[in-house]
């Protein structure tokens, strides 16, 4: 049993609870009705997602994954690939979603993409 040491007095470090597995499944439940998050503006899409990815939101992150994972299809379709901005946010984005998801439901991290994926096209 490990314990984590944090600055309460810094605004930096979000601390929250870990998700019940009922919230979770929940969670997922609702994938399809969470809007997705476009800017067209690049400066302007970086800030959102910046902003989103700090809040610890998982629909937050839902958002993020959702816009960034169907704008990427579609990218591929048109024979471009997702810019690096895009990629490095969806990378972040899928990391925090991914990590608590495999926690709390038990499955291996690395099972997560597909699995979310398949919720998403739901």
């Amino acid at each position: 049993n490990g314990k984590i040491y944090a600055p309460t007095d810094n605004a930096k470090v979000a601390m929250r609870k870990v998700i019940t597995r009922q919230e979770a499944e929940q969670l997922i439940e609702e994938m399809p009705q969470i809007k997705e998050l476009w800017v067209a503006n690049e400066k302007q899409r970086e800030l959102q997602y910046k902003e989103a990815l700090k809040t610890c939101d998982f629909r937050a992150w839902i958002s993020i994954i959702k816009t960034l994972y169907f704008r990427k299809k579609e990218r591929i379709a048109q024979g471009k690939k997702i810019t690096s901005l895009d990629e490095r946010y969806l990378k972040a984005a899928e990391n925090e979603l991914y990590g608590e998801l495999s926690l709390i439901l038990g499955l291996p991290k690395s099972q997560m993409e597909d699995f979310i994926c398949r919720k998403l096209e739901a």
